[in-house]
Parts: structure tokens; sequence; C-alpha cells
């Protein structure tokens, strides 16, 4: 009987272990297998360019790849223009030199033509014809090119006084014999004047001291000037309370009165 199995046993064992050992090495089944960490994305590979590198002398060209990731060069855009601010009074109390940008020669000083030089041009610009005067034409034409000017640029223009009576023309205040023109001499009589007060010692040029002297001089006069402006507006804030006073206590009063009994007439005295 043994003799009979053992060739049937060895068959099966020739059939078994093959199959044992494909089992071994076959790989697990997804529900069998153990949880894995999750794996890192793999990076992605930056193209590049190639860029042309001149090579030593004599040698042809060699090509050097840079990644696409390098940033372009950047351009800055050009700075806005900041907005022209409104000008402020002629004289500050900054703690610079007065009237430096009328110093042409930086010497320090200012003399007499230095000092007129821009009145002088501003004349030679209104009298349009040369003749040496500013007539009325030319004094309102220019008056009309400044306006018109300013509102361009956004800026107000001073509105006309209310009134009935007709506006002064242009320049009127500096035509001092009245004759409805306005001569080189009458343009810088205002000028002239400033120049005398500023030059203190009379040597015909205004020093740094001198100089000096006049803006603390100016800026102590502008600082009145608006004192007084402040007095002014404050009385006519009051005289404008008083007589809104005034109007709401009349028509109490006459209610009051209307209301009061009238007086008895008094009798007659005995002799």
């Amino acid at each position: 009987m043994r003799a009979r199995l053992a060739p049937l046993l060895l068959a099966l064992s020739l059939v078994v272990a093959p199959a044992q050992a494909l089992a071994q090495d076959a790989p697990p089944l997804e529900a069998d297998a153990a949880p894995s960490a999750p794996s890192a994305s793999p990076k992605k590979a930056v193209p590049t360019k190639a860029v042309p590198v001149k090579s030593a002398a004599g040698k042809p060209l060699q090509f050097k790849a840079l990644p696409d990731s390098v940033a372009p060069e950047k351009v800055t855009p050009a700075k806005a223009q900041p907005k022209r601010q409104a000008r402020g009074p002629a004289v500050q109390n900054d703690g610079k030199r007065y009237l430096r940008s009328l110093d042409e020669n930086h010497d320090g000083r200012i003399s007499r033509e230095e000092y007129l030089a821009s009145s002088k041009k501003r004349f030679a610009k209104l009298d349009a014809n040369a003749d040496g005067v500013v007539s009325a034409q030319e004094a309102r034409a220019a008056k009309a090119k400044a306006d018109a000017k300013r509102l361009a640029q956004g800026k107000p223009v001073k509105p006309r006084a209310a009134g009935d009576k007709p506006p002064k023309p242009p320049l009127s205040n500096l035509d001092a014999n009245e004759d409805g023109r306005v001569t080189r001499k009458e343009f810088l009589a205002r000028r002239e004047k400033q120049f005398g007060e500023l030059d203190l010692n009379r040597d015909g040029v205004i020093s740094k001291e001198e100089a000096k002297a006049g803006k603390a001089k100016k800026l102590a006069r502008r600082e009145e000037l608006k004192l007084e402006k402040k007095e002014r507006q404050d009385r006519k804030r009051a005289k404008a309370l008083e007589a809104s006073q005034e109007q709401d206590a009349s028509p109490r009063q006459r209610a009051a009165s209307s209301d009061a009994p009238a007086a008895m007439p008094e009798a007659p005295r005995q002799p």
C-alpha cells in the first residue's frame, strides 16, 4: 500500500512546491498591503533657454543655459510729477536769506539794477509796441491773457467788485498823473521806493544785514495786518449779532405794548 502511495505523494509535492514559490513572489493585494506614507510629488523640470555668451577672441560663440525662472530686469516707471501747490506768501519765516534770488552775480549783495531787473522785464512785456508807455488797451490785453492762463491752470480769477461803478482799468494805481497810461518811470516808482527803504545806509546796495532787517520788518507788518483784519471781522460779527438781537426784540416789544391796558386820563385838578 505504501509502495503504491509513494509515487502519488511525490507527484503532489512536485506540484505544490512551485505553487508556493509563485505565491511568495507575487505582489500583495491592495487590501493586504500596509498603508504607506504619501510620496512627495516629483519636482517639475524647469525648462531652460540658451543665451549666447561671447567666448575668448577667435573662438566661436558658446551658449550658456539659464532657467526660465530668472526674472527679467525690472523697468522702473518714470516718477509722476508732483502736483503744483499753491504759492504762499513771498516772504516766509523760514530762516533763509531775504532777496537771495535777486543776487545774480552771487556777491552777497543786491544792487539797484538787480532789484529793478524783474520789474523792467515785466514792463517791456506789457509795452507791446515798445513806445515807452503801457496804454489802457495794452494793460487790458495783458490782464485778459493772465486771467486765461490762470483759468487754464485751474486757478481762480479775482471776480469783479459788486457795485454800479465801472471797474478801474488795470495798472490804474500806478498812473500817478492819471492820464490813462503808465510810463516806465511810473511803473518803477514803487519798486524804487522799496529799494530806498531797504538800503538803510544809502550806499546803493542791500547788504545781508539790511535784507535781514527788511525781512523782519515785513514779517512784523504782516502780523499787524492779520491782527487788524481779525479785529475788523470781530467788529463786523458783533454788529451783525446786535442787529439780529434788535430784530428779534422788536416784535416782542410791539406785542407787549398792544397787550398792556390803555392808561386812564387824569382828572383835572381843582383850583
